[in-house]
């Protein structure tokens, strides 16, 4: 997981990690002003949760958004993070 400097997981590899800790995922799909829009619901143990929308499942994560789905999971995932999580990322 070299691409480009390490550390940075695919939505896919995330979400597969999360499941690992015992998270469940719900996807689907909603029309948003016209345009088809997939989301993704991760949900820890705990009833912590966050919605992931317009992320392909093949697109990688940048650091701000690892910190950032971690903090709100309440998780800390092995990937490379950038920040405490407290501001949405930009992707």
């Amino acid at each position: 997981m070299s691409y480009p400097f390490g550390g940075h997981p695919t939505l896919r590899e995330y979400i597969g990690w999360c499941n690992q800790q015992g998270c469940t995922t719900k996807s689907g799909v909603q029309k948003v002003d016209g345009i088809m829009v997939t989301f993704q619901i991760l949900e820890a143990k705990s009833g912590r949760h966050v919605i992931i929308s317009g992320i392909s499942m093949t697109e990688r994560l940048v650091p701000t958004a690892v910190a950032y789905y971690d903090r709100r999971l309440g998780l800390n995932s092995p990937f490379g993070k950038v920040g405490d999580g407290t501001e949405p990322p930009d992707c």
